[in-house]
């Protein structure tokens, strides 16, 4: 039974490790309040192609 608590933890230890490297890796800036009528967000703000830059992620 204590070989299955430790397997818990470790997987939601892991879980968690990966889910805060995606948000590291993965924050993009966008103003929600730049939308187009279509509530499309346009991301055209300094703070957005900033990011999109450093994370060398082309549109």
């Amino acid at each position: 039974m204590e070989d299955l608590g430790k397997l818990r933890l470790t997987s939601l230890s892991q879980d968690n490790n990966n889910q805060q490297s995606l948000n590291k890796k993965l924050r993009i800036f966008a103003d929600f309040n730049n939308a187009d009528e279509n509530g499309r967000l346009r991301l055209n703000c300094t703070g957005t192609i900033e990011d999109l830059a450093r994370q060398k992620i082309e549109l």
